[in-house]
């Protein structure tokens, strides 16, 4: 431990140690130091080196207004590529959550190709540091796609044990979310029991709900391994970290519990508006079974670019209406949860592959072709069916959606389009 504080090396040294700390030791206490730090005499690049890492810290343990009012590019020396790289991808790693995605995505990926194009090891550094950032945006906004592709053009450059981890943690909770489980839950406890303690702290959240999701693909009860996940995330104050074990609660289809939703209640009040207010009105929706909500919440997801959330959302919404008897808004949440699927055929829904479809094939056939204004003699010769089947399939067709007449359905059927 260094205490002197004169001298920019010893300075320099404090700062360092964060590096270490926050892979071994909860955030809480380091914040504190970080602040602690700011109040003192630094030199320039020291101060701009504990800006960042609080940001860091600050992002992590979702105090969102703290890291965007910190790491601000134009505070820092001119020279130094690498503080200039990590102050716009922290930065932006915090703005997410506030603004929508795709900017912010765009804006790291055409600097990250800048700083590579400088071609030394500061350039070198910001492009993987900035490549995983976007490989987290995915993971916040459920955007596989994103995920995927950020991966693949960063591990060439991954030359640490760490950051490997890191990317195993992340890839592993992707493909739990694919519904491809080539891990066993055992297998994926085996792999946090064998981690150093780095790894352990940076990957063992997502490993655990990656096991937590085979168990529960395995017929085995999944709530120990999610609540192990959740006991570390909430160890080293990682904020990230627990909305993801949170969010697992409810997110095949189970109803959300009053401590969760209080919770995420006040993680949304420290991250202020923006992802972390969709994530708070989603599991009081789950909690209160409504579908409507839900269904405005995934036009609002969408709208931020969280498509994956958005399609989450959406297939939830489908569940509650059909719950409810409401086969209209059981439709419309169907409709819109399908076209949000094409969009990223990457991706699973957990509630998604638990829709149960408001109309069979045959009775959508037969609503669209009625909608179109064909009498049922003319669906019965395209179909090949006889107008009597046309028939028991529109009374069949009205009574799932709770209407009683062709130009209601008319109507209806022109609104999924």
């Amino acid at each position: 431990m260094v205490d002197n504080t004169t001298g920019p090396a010893n300075q320099f040294a404090r700062a360092l140690q964060y590096r270490v700390r926050m892979f071994f030791e909860p955030l809480a206490p380091i914040l504190e130091e970080r602040e602690r730090m700011l109040d003192e005499d630094l030199d320039s690049r020291v101060e701009a080196i504990v800006r960042l890492d609080q940001a860091t810290v600050s992002w992590s343990m979702f105090k969102i207004p703290t890291a965007l009012r910190l790491p601000a590019a134009h505070d820092l020396p001119d020279s130094d590529v690498l503080n200039e790289a990590r102050s716009r991808h922290i930065y932006a790693s915090a703005q997410v959550w506030r603004d929508a995605m795709g900017p912010i995505q765009e804006d790291l990926l055409s600097h990250g190709e800048r700083y590579r194009a400088a071609g030394d090891a500061d350039a070198e550094f910001s492009v993987h540091l900035g490549r995983m950032l976007c490989s987290f945006y995915g993971m916040n906004c459920c955007d596989f796609n994103l995920m995927v592709s950020s991966q693949a053009s960063l591990l060439p450059r991954v030359t640490d044990r760490r950051s490997e981890q890191m990317i195993l943690g992340v890839k592993t909770l992707v493909r739990s979310r694919q519904a491809a489980f080539v891990d066993t839950a055992d297998d994926l406890r085996a792999l946090v029991e064998q981690a150093d303690p780095a790894t352990y702290a940076l990957s063992g959240t997502l490993l655990l709900l990656s096991a937590s999701r085979a168990a529960r693909r395995d017929g085995c009860d999944p709530e120990p391994l999610r609540q192990e996940a959740l006991a570390l995330a909430r160890w080293r104050h990682d904020g990230i970290g627990e909305l993801f074990a949170l969010r697992d609660e409810y997110s095949f289809g189970d109803p959300a519990t009053a401590d969760t939703i209080a919770r995420m209640q006040e993680m949304a009040e420290m991250a202020g508006p923006g992802l972390a207010d969709l994530y708070l009105g989603e599991a009081v929706a789950h909690l209160e079974r409504d579908g409507t909500k839900l269904a405005e919440l995934s036009v609002a997801a969408e709208a931020q670019g969280a498509r994956g959330l958005a399609w989450d959302m959406a297939a939830g919404a489908q569940l509650f209406h059909s719950e409810h008897g409401d086969g209209a808004a059981a439709l419309r949440a169907e409709r819109r949860s399908h076209r949000l699927a094409a969009l990223d055929p990457l991706a699973r829904s957990p509630l998604h592959e638990l829709m149960t479809p408001v109309l069979t094939d045959r009775e959508t056939e037969v609503a669209q072709l009625v909608a179109e204004g064909l009498s049922s003699p003319q669906v019965a010769d395209q179909l090949y069916l006889s107008p009597r089947t046309v028939g028991r399939h529109l009374e069949r067709i009205y009574k799932k959606l709770g209407i009683s007449s062709r130009g209601e359905l008319a109507e209806l059927v022109e609104s999924l389009n």
